[in-house]
């Protein structure tokens, strides 16, 4: 009659090995201080990971799967915080810097529109530009000809 084998899950391969020890009263799990050995500790890993039943291996996943997605949403409301936040900000920018153009730019120029606005704005420009300096001609009728070249460009 065999001897039913302990509770310890091991390979198929280690069977065998653990039969014997069961029938000589020493089983895998009977002796509380076992010298290990590097082939005991390679027997033990190859139980552990052959041990795995489908069952624990699905609430491991699982468990895993939903810390994944608490994490998941955890990062999405911080970056919908944030992204609010900046959006929050540039409105507050934006309505400031509108607020400061209009004590800046006087009344008339507001009420005439978009055509003063660009006028006064080409006229800034045009005070700030640098001239063009042109060289001398080194003979006479080449300045026509740089202007000629000038016009052309134009």
């Amino acid at each position: 009659m065999p001897v039913p084998l302990p509770a310890c899950h091991r390979p198929l391969s280690t069977a065998a090995g653990l039969e014997a020890g069961v029938r000589k009263g020493r089983g895998p799990c009977a002796d509380p201080a076992p010298v290990l050995q590097l082939s005991t500790v390679i027997d033990m890993l190859e139980g552990a990971l052959y041990g795995l039943d489908l069952l624990k291996l699905h609430s491991v996943t699982t468990r895993l799967v939903g810390r994944v997605d608490k994490l998941e949403e955890e990062v999405s409301r911080n970056l919908t915080k944030e992204n609010k936040q900046i959006r929050d900000d540039v409105e507050g920018i934006r309505t400031e810097m509108n607020k400061r153009g209009r004590e800046n730019c006087p009344q008339d120029v507001l009420e005439r529109g978009p055509d003063a606005r660009s006028a006064v704005q080409r006229d800034a420009a045009a005070a700030y530009a640098h001239p063009q300096v042109q060289p001398r001609p080194a003979r006479p009728g080449q300045h026509l000809a740089a202007q000629a070249s000038i016009l052309a460009w134009a």
